[in-house]
Order: structure tokens, then C-alpha cells, then sequence
């Protein structure tokens, strides 16, 4: 097919952003949600700090959910790639199905434990009896929407895989669109809070789910959708998509090390400024991913069909783009700090904790973004290992200098750790990479 093709032959730079944008526009997705809910939940009748608070304390929850959806669909994009280089198409129509009822089955199980033990859950994950019900409202509606979102990102990433890109950006920002128009009617007109921003998220989710799904029924798809489960297969898309499971995954442990840290050395104004942050420092986060694994078909097909050349082209061009994005978010967190928090609404004194956490958040992203994007290149040609190896680096320095740090300076020991550890962890990627490339180069 002509989409096929021109993985081998169209202009690096062109296919970049053909693919690029895309992948950026289904990540930000579950990040854009929550930042649409945050502010209208700012400026919320009877809702307030302590809603902000309560989303917050959600944000690993949704984080976890939606990193089930990575688990299947990048793994599955990718597989997809290789052997549509290698010019399998059967092997990749076979990957499609057992991808859709893997995602389904993997979504259900941890939905219906949440449900059957929401109160222990959101009392572990840091809520306090002031956000406890706003908490528990959004996330009664919040998880049935994640099962819709996790089916989307994995037919979103097989479109683009085969080839549509365009068509999968339109339907990722139709579903935002949906969560805009219908979050404000649900919160100020019909007044039912933080429920009605669970609502919105929701209806929003299943309007794009019956958008997507006719262009996996018309003859124009690259393959019909076969269902059925091949253990064998989904051992080769687990193999591939553990590690950006593990990146989601780890972010969600991170915020919740960081909660416990904050609770135990400062006090619930911090956590509550920590959690608006992350809110801003998600958003380019999943710019990051979006950026890996927009190059994943482009890093696959030519990996598949042995041009290591045209490969590291594309992977160079993404360094530079990541490079400016995390330049970006950092004088936005140097200079206009104050000016993104005050979007939520928050008190005078959480605008103050909220700034001081964005600039801490925001000062490595520069680095990440190009870490971000090693560990994606080996999960994009089949080395999971050390994809998932330097995802989990992350959390190996992370977690003794969280515990450590705070020891001899307080509530600063818990801001300085999260920097630190990703320096560490840059040049533990930087390194892997250089002797893996080395390696490729002596090997052609």
C-alpha cells in the first residue's frame, strides 16, 4: 500500500510530523482530560481546593488505568511495523485481534477491583476526609470511561500503524472536543459537580469509541478485525509494550512516593501545589511519549527492512524536537509559573506551592524528553530489556533519594530528589544507548 511505502521512501522530516502529531494528539489525550476537569473544577460551584486536591490525589488511579491501554496498543503498533517491513501481513492481522481482547480483558479486572474497593484505595493513594467524596464522585464515572480509553488508544495506534494517521488525529481531537462542550454543561448548568466532570469525561469517551470503531468495518482497512486470542502473539506485544507500561506505570509511583514524602515533612498545602504541578508536568510528559511512539512505525519498518541508516535519521530529527519542547516547558516554568496555576483557580497560598513545584518539575525536561525517547527506541525495535531497564532506573534512584534526602533536609530533600534522580538516569540511558549504537554500526 501507499502508506506503506512511504515508510521507506518519503522525506524523514515529513514523515515525522505525519506521524508525530497524531501519536502527541492520542497521548495528550487522558492529560488534556485532566487538565479540562481541573480548571472547570476550579471555578466549580461548591467545589474549590479541595476538588483540585481530590483529582490530584487520582491522578496515579488514571494513570495506571490508562497505562493498560500503552501496554496493548504500543506494543501491538509496533509488532505491526516490523512485520509489515519484513511484508507479513497475515502475522500483522493476527496481532490486531489478539491485541482488542487483550486490551478489554486487562482493563475489566483492575476497573471492577477499584470499584469493589474504592474507599481503602483512595485513603492509600494520600485523600483525606476533605477530598474523600469529591474523590470518590469523579472516579465512579471515571472508570468505566477508561475502559473506552484504552480500546481507543489501541485502535488509534493500529491506524496508525497501517497507515492512517490523519484519520486517528481527527478522532482523538473530536473526543476532546466532546469533554469541552460537555464538561461545563454538566458542572455549571446542571450543577452536579465533580460528578458531572466524571459524567462529561465518559459520554466524551464513548462518542469517540463509536466514531473509531467503523473504520476497523470498512473495506478500506488495511485488515478486517479478526478476534482471537494467540498466547503466542501477545507474549510478542507484552515484550514490546512493557516498557512504556512501565514509564506510565513508575509516574504513577512517583506521585504517590512523592505524596507520602510531602504529608510526612510539610503539609496539605504542598501536596496540594505538588498536585496541580504534575498536572502541567503530565501534559509534557505525554508530549515525550507522544513523540516516541509517533516514530515507532517509522523506527520499525526501517529496522524490519535492515536500513539502520534512514532509522537513526528519524531518531536524531525526534532528539532535536524533544529537546526544544523541554526548552519550552522550562522558561514556561521559569517565567509563567504563577500565570499556568492560576488557570485552576487555587488560593493565594496554593498559587505560591503550586509555582514552586512547577519549577522543580519543569527544570530537567529537557533531558527526559531525550531519555524518554532512548528507552522508546529499544522498545521500537524489539530490545525490551533494556527498554525496560532504564525505565526502571528511574524508580532505582528515585526511591532511595526520596527517603534519603528528606532526612537531612526536610521538605527540600523531597524537592531536590526528583531532579537529581533524573540526571541519573539520563545518563544511564545515554550510555546504554551509545554502546547499543556503536554495536549496530560495527555489526552493518
Amino acid at each position: 500500500m501507499k502508506q506503506i511505502l512511504e515508510l521507506r521512501d518519503k522525506k524523514i522530516y515529513q514523515l515525522f510530523w505525519q506521524y508525530t502529531l497524531p501519536s502527541v494528539a492520542g497521548t495528550l489525550v487522558l492529560a488534556i482530560y485532566y487538565m479540562i476537569d481541573s480548571a472547570f473544577i476550579g471555578y466549580g460551584p461548591h467545589l474549590g481546593d479541595h476538588a483540585l486536591g481530590a483529582l490530584g490525589v487520582l491522578l496515579p488511579v488514571m494513570n495506571l488505568l490508562g497505562s493498560l491501554g500503552t501496554l496493548a496498543g504500543v506494543g501491538t503498533s509496533s509488532r505491526i511495523s516490523i512485520y509489515l517491513g519484513l511484508g507479513d501481513k497475515e502475522t500483522a492481522m493476527q496481532i490486531m485481534g489478539t491485541s482488542l481482547l487483550f486490551t478489554f480483558v486487562i482493563s475489566i479486572i483492575p476497573i471492577s477491583l477499584i470499584y469493589l474497593f474504592m474507599e481503602p484505595i483512595l485513603y492509600w493513594m494520600g485523600a483525606t476526609d476533605e477530598t474523600y467524596l469529591f474523590a470518590r464522585d469523579f472516579l465512579g464515572y471515571y472508570l468505566p470511561a477508561s475502559l473506552f480509553l484504552n480500546m481507543g488508544t489501541t485502535l488509534t495506534h493500529i491506524m496508525k500503524a497501517t497507515g492512517y494517521p490523519k484519520k486517528a488525529l481527527y478522532i482523538m481531537a473530536l473526543s476532546v472536543v466532546f469533554n469541552v462542550v460537555l464538561a461545563p454543561l454538566f458542572i455549571f448548568v446542571f450543577k452536579w459537580g465533580m460528578k458531572g466532570a466524571g459524567g462529561a469525561t465518559l459520554l466524551a469517551t464513548l462518542l469517540s469509541a463509536c466514531i473509531i470503531i467503523p473504520h476497523f468495518q470498512g473495506e478500506k482497512t488495511l485488515f478486517p478485525a479478526r478476534l482471537k486470542l494467540r498466547f503466542k502473539i501477545l507474549f510478542q506485544i507484552l515484550n514490546i509494550g512493557f516498557a512504556p507500561f512501565l514509564i506510565t506505570a513508575m509516574t504513577s509511583l512517583i506521585v504517590f512516593c512523592v505524596n507520602r514524602q510531602l504529608i510526612a515533612y510539610s503539609n496539605s498545602v504542598s501536596l496540594e501545589g505538588y498536585l496541580i504541578a504534575s498536572r502541567f508536568h503530565y501534559v509534557f510528559i505525554m508530549i515525550f511519549v507522544g513523540i516516541s511512539q509517533g516514530i515507532q512505525p517509522i523506527i520499525g519498518y526501517n529496522f524490519g527492512a535492515g536500513n539502520y541508516t534512514r532509522m537513526f535519521q528519524a531518531l536524531h530529527y525526534a532528539f532535536k524536537v524533544a529537546l526544544g519542547v523541554g526548552f519550552v516547558a522550562l522558561l514556561a516554568g521559569i517565567f509563567a509559573s504563577r500565570e499556568m496555576v492560576q488557570i485552576f483557580n487555587p488560593s493565594p497560598g496554593l498559587i505560591e506551592e503550586a509555582s514552586k513545584a512547577l519549577f522543580v518539575l519543569t527544570v530537567t525536561l529537557p533531558l527526559a524528553g531525550c531519555q524518554m525517547l532512548i528507552g522508546g527506541f529499544f522498545q521500537h525495535i524489539g530490545i525490551a530489556a533494556k527498554s525496560a531497564a532504564i525505565s526502571l532506573a528511574r524508580i532505582a534512584f528515585l526511591i532511595p533519594l526520596i527517603y534519603l534526602l528528606p532526612l537531612c533536609w526536610g521538605v527540600n530533600g523531597v524537592w531536590a530528589s526528583l531532579p537529581l534522580a533524573e540526571v541519573l538516569v539520563c545518563l544511564t540511558g545515554y550510555i546504554v544507548f551509545y554502546f547499543q549504537k556503536k554495536q549496530m554500526a560495527g555489526g552493518k
